[in-house]
């Protein structure tokens, strides 16, 4: 089953990763298909990130910019879950 996401088809895992995503990671990230406006960390629709970078993201932290990304926000398939919507939908709205 597929989730029609302003115009994307998202797998429920993808849909999943969106609400982690808007709970999480967009008070600092902008991407469109989350309806999220952060500006502290990088806008995901420009940097477009494939899952193993957004993975790496997620596990290890990021220290660059004007914010500090912890590490280990999310772990196992709920990382995953995010990997796979931000990978799916980034500059793609």
């Amino acid at each position: 089953r597929t989730v029609r996401n302003e115009g994307l088809a998202l797998t429920p895992s993808q849909e999943h990763g969106r609400q982690l995503f808007g709970i999480t990671c967009g008070q600092c990230h902008k991407l469109a298909a989350a309806h999220t406006a952060g500006r502290i960390g990088p806008d995901l629709d420009k940097l477009k990130p494939n899952t193993p970078l957004v993975l790496d993201a997620i596990q290890r932290g990021r220290a660059r910019g004007i914010g500090r990304m912890p590490a280990g926000l999310y772990r196992g398939k709920d990382a995953q879950d995010i990997a796979s919507f931000v990978n799916r939908t980034a500059g793609r709205q």
